[in-house]
C-alpha cells in the first residue's frame, strides 16, 4: 500500500497538489474540500483500488428524509457513494491505479461533483456543516 500511496503522492505533486500524508496507505489532498485518498489491496495481481473521500457534514442524525436524499444520490449517475458513519456524512468515489494517470481529473471531477452537497445535507439532516474534515481526523472507509 505504501507503494502505491508514494505514486499517488507523485502524481499528485506533479499537478500542484498538495498531499499531506495521514499514514502509509492514506493522504489528504489540502484543498477545497479537503479530501482523502486511501489504498485498498483486493487481492494480489489485481489493481489497488483508490477510495476518494470526504466528510459532507458532521453531527448527523439518520432520518428518512436524508436517507431519500443519499439514496438519490448514489442512483443520480454521479459516481458517488454516500453514507453514514458515526454522526457524520460521507462521500466518496473509486479508483484503480491501473488509471492513476485519471487520478487529477478525477479530483477535480469529485469536486465538481460534492460542491454544494454539504449544505444540501446539512438542510436534510439538522446538522452541522463542517470544514470537511480537520488534520486529527478524517473520514473512515466501509
Amino acid at each position: 500500500e505504501s507503494t502505491v500511496m508514494a505514486e499517488v503522492a507523485g502524481v499528485l505533486e506533479d499537478v500542484g497538489a498538495r498531499p499531506r500524508w495521514l499514514s502509509r496507505s492514506s493522504i489528504a489532498v489540502l484543498s477545497d474540500p479537503e479530501v482523502r485518498i486511501e489504498a485498498f489491496i483486493i487481492d494480489d495481481g489485481e489493481p489497488a483500488h483508490l477510495r476518494i473521500s470526504t466528510v459532507l457534514a458532521t453531527s448527523v442524525t439518520s432520518s428518512p428524509e436524508l436517507r431519500r436524499c443519499m439514496d438519490g444520490l448514489a442512483s443520480a449517475g454521479m459516481g458517488l457513494s454516500v453514507w453514514i458513519e458515526d454522526d457524520r456524512v460521507v462521500a466518496a468515489t473509486d479508483l484503480t491505479t491501473d488509471r492513476l494517470a485519471d487520478l487529477p481529473g478525477r479530483l477535480e471531477s469529485f469536486h465538481r461533483k460534492v460542491e454544494g452537497l454539504d449544505i444540501l445535507v446539512t438542510d436534510m439532516a439538522g446538522a452541522v456543516q463542517t470544514e470537511l474534515f480537520s488534520t486529527a481526523e478524517g473520514p473512515a472507509h466501509a
